[in-house]
Parts: C-alpha cells; sequence; structure tokens
C-alpha cells in the first residue's frame, strides 16, 4: 500500500497535476488531502486521476462547493472532523 499525503494546494493545478502524475506513475492506492484546496477545480482535477481520495477541508476552503463535492466523490469525508477543526480553529 502507497499512501500519498498533500495538503495546501491553493489552487494551484500544475502542481496538483504534477505531483498526482508522480502518484499514478509509482501506483499509490490512496490519496489524504489535509485541506486548503481553495476551490473546486482543484478538487476535480485529484479525483481525475482516478486515485481512492480521504480528504477534510482546510481554513481557506470557503467555497461550499467544495465540501459539497468532497461528500459525493471522496472515499472518505469526516464532516465530524470538520466540524471538530472549524471549532477549535475559532474556539467556538
Amino acid at each position: 500500500m502507497k499512501i500519498l499525503i498533500i495538503s495546501d494546494s491553493h489552487g494551484n493545478i500544475a502542481n496538483l497535476n504534477h505531483v498526482m502524475g508522480f502518484a499514478k506513475k509509482y501506483r499509490v492506492t490512496s490519496v489524504i488531502h489535509a485541506g486548503d484546496w481553495n476551490n473546486l477545480e482543484s478538487v476535480e482535477t485529484v479525483l481525475s486521476y482516478e486515485i481512492p481520495l480521504h480528504a477534510v477541508l482546510g481554513n481557506a476552503d470557503i467555497d461550499p462547493t467544495i465540501g459539497k463535492q468532497l461528500r459525493v466523490k471522496s472515499e472518505k469525508f469526516d464532516e465530524n472532523f470538520l466540524i471538530y477543526q472549524w471549532s477549535f480553529a475559532f474556539k467556538i
């Protein structure tokens, strides 16, 4: 099993394509993205490589369509973690 862990892609599609190409080449079996996608195109780019995705949102992910897409298409999108992360970050 090979797992790729990435975060803070901040909408940089060129970098995502580079690292996901690496993931395909080396037969990565799962991708974990730890947040700060910044836009829906970033999510779609990672998903286009058809490697199972496990993901959370980061503090820069304010576009609600990002979370909706992750709920539908990722292998694991833990909303409880998201609630914990946001409540911790903002001391709610």
